[in-house]
């Protein structure tokens, strides 16, 4: 599956460039909380603008909690910046968390550390039918856009990139990051090279030679352990690598390879599986063939909550920092806020081998989903 390259930037309108220079005057405290700020007339004198667009933009920044107007007395500084409401859209479903949890967990930190950092959060389980509906993501988040009521959003595991590129129309009005499979302009997301470095490595250290892999099909991934595979002289065949689509990787998915990859003739002896749900699939369907893990096949695994709980045998995890990606997607939100206009960034997450047992539970993550 061929990556999208990154759409241009947008230059920034007059409103945001307004918008972003009153946020600028607060931020940086020559506004302070509790201040009245200068009038229309005033405003209209420092920044050129019409009286009509200075006060649009007090009222988006009223509407995001940073300004409030108390009537004939002026309006008045009430938070600040960094306390702004921000959304979060996450890919997960009510009844059904425990299928999704990269989106939930995710989901959570992010919610902590905005509420640790004084921000008022919204969280909007995106819909399943997101990318067939024409009128965006989910009501309350459509009621909110309208009462611009958010200062920014973050979507987690989200399809609202395939969805704005099917409507470039009814593009969200507020600076948006995305954690996702999906290009975005602004985006954090999973090392998918970086991934099949340390599986290989990790391959290595079970001191197994012939190698194989049941997961992602993101194009770096199957010709990446390929070579790096040959290249530590470990012994791999076409028939050992099984990918598919990304909406279908799961545990059914895991399960069925794993039974066509021991209809042939030959078989590896360990496998790496860049897929926590896949992976369970797997671990399912060696118990079914009868195989023992590791003396027959090892297994490393992506590594979301710790499955080898579950399983009466050893497996080998690789885990993704999952407080390191809240971080880099809470700080490139605050910088898009800040700048509008700012040139689409990505910041990539690379997992690693754990290093203790604790690690591998506590801060894992399952291959971030599309």
């Amino acid at each position: 599956m061929a990556r999208r390259a990154t759409p241009p930037p947008r230059p920034a309108t007059v409103q945001q460039q307004l918008r972003r220079a009153l946020w600028q005057e607060i931020h940086t405290g020559r506004w302070p909380v509790g201040s009245q700020i200068p009038t229309l007339d005033k405003l209209e004198q420092r920044f050129g603008y019409s009286r009509m667009t200075i006060s649009h933009a007090i009222r988006e920044l009223a509407a995001q909690g940073l300004l409030e107007t108390r009537g004939k007395a002026g309006t008045f500084v009430r938070c600040a910046p960094d306390s702004a409401t921000l959304g979060i859209l996450a890919n997960f479903q009510s009844d059904s968390l425990s299928r999704q949890p990269f989106a939930l967990t995710l989901t959570q930190l992010l919610e902590s550390a905005l509420l640790a950092a004084g921000h008022r959060v919204r969280v909007y389980p995106e819909t399943p039918e997101l990318l067939h509906d024409a009128e965006g993501p989910c009501a309350a988040l459509r009621e909110d856009m309208q009462r611009q009521s958010l200062a920014g959003m973050i979507a987690v595991a989200s399809n609202l990139p395939e969805w704005e590129r099917r409507h470039p129309h009814l593009r969200l009005p507020v600076p948006t990051v995305c954690v996702s499979y999906h290009a975005a302009r602004y985006r954090v997301y999973y090392d998918f090279a970086a991934a099949v470095d340390v599986g290989v490595a990790a391959l290595l250290a079970t001191g197994r030679r012939r190698v194989g892999m049941i997961g992602c099909p993101h194009p770096v991934m199957t010709p990446r352990f390929t070579q790096l595979a040959r290249q530590a002289g470990l012994e791999v065949h076409p028939e050992w690598l099984q990918t598919h689509a990304v909406a279908t990787i799961g545990e059914e998915y895991g399960f069925r390879a794993l039974h066509r990859m021991w209809q042939s003739a030959s078989r590896p002896d360990a496998l790496f599986v860049p897929d926590d749900i896949a992976a369970k699939g797997v671990c399912q369907a060696a118990l079914a063939l009868g195989l023992r893990i590791p003396a027959d096949l090892a297994v490393v695994y992506q590594a979301n909550a710790g499955i080898d709980h579950f399983y009466p045998f050893p497996l080998s995890p690789i885990v993704l920092d999952l407080p390191a990606m809240a971080a880099a997607a809470i700080d490139l939100m605050h910088r898009v806020i800040a700048n509008p206009a700012l040139p689409g960034e990505e910041r990539l997450i690379a997992p690693a081998l754990p290093t203790s047992p604790e690690r591998s539970s506590a801060h894992a993550s399952p291959l971030a989903p599309a």
